[in-house]
Parts: C-alpha cells; structure tokens; sequence
C-alpha cells in the first residue's frame, strides 16, 4: 500500500509538472512569434528609412532626382508609404529652396547659420513625415 501510495503520489507530481510544461511551451511560442513580426517590422521601418534618408541625401547635396531613381534598386525593391514619401519629397524640395536663398547671402556667418537653420527645419521636416 505504502509503494501504491507513493507510486500514484509519483505519477501525479509528473503529470502536473508535464501540463506546467507544455502550458510555458505554448506561452513562449506566442512570444516567439510577436517578436518575430516586430523584427520584420523594424526590418521595413529600416528599409524605408533608408530608403527616404537617399532621397534626402540627394537633394542635399543636389543630385539630379532622377540619377537617384535610375540608378538605385533599392528605390523599386523596397516599397515605401506613397504618404510618407511625397512628405519627405516636399521637406527635400524646401531644404534645396532654402539652400539656393542661403547660397546668396554673402555674408559668411548669416550664410552658414542659414545653411544650419534650413537643416535643422528640413530634419524636423522629415522626422515629422516619418510619424505619418
């Protein structure tokens, strides 16, 4: 009776610890798997932010837009938000604006602080496209 006893006592620590088991497996399963979608969407935030940092770059530095989408695959291979790309066009097509008015001043420190205050504003310009 006694080995009875302690053989069923057995059988049931076993089982409880076997459900306990499976239930944790389950868990982190769904774990697993949340935090593989949320890589794949920090994968295509990347992506895109590359993507949009190029275009910005571009038109910075005032390479021709149209080099930038012949010669980039990155561009056709990545898709971006249509909403969040003409935003960021608009902040690029401002920033060169404000570049060409700041190239006219000839005073030195007006200039260079122009050149600052349109980077600053075309940055802020696209951090604000990014929350689109």
């Amino acid at each position: 009776m006694k080995h009875l006893l302690s053989s069923l006592l057995f059988i049931i620590v076993v089982s409880i610890g076997c459900s306990q088991l499976n239930k944790d497996n389950g868990e982190l399963a769904r774990k697993v798997e949340a935090l593989e979608k949320k890589i794949d969407s920090i994968e295509q935030r990347t992506n895109q932010l590359t993507v949009k940092a190029r275009i910005a770059s571009d038109f910075a530095f005032l390479d021709p837009w149209n080099r930038f989408l012949a010669e980039s695959d990155a561009f056709w291979e990545n898709p971006v938000d249509v909403t969040q790309l003409e935003c960021s066009k608009r902040c690029s097509a401002e920033l060169v604006t404000n570049n060409a008015a700041c190239a006219k001043i000839t005073d030195e420190t007006k200039r260079l602080n122009c050149f600052k205050e349109a980077s600053e504003r075309a940055a802020k310009c696209h951090t604000d496209c990014a929350k689109l």
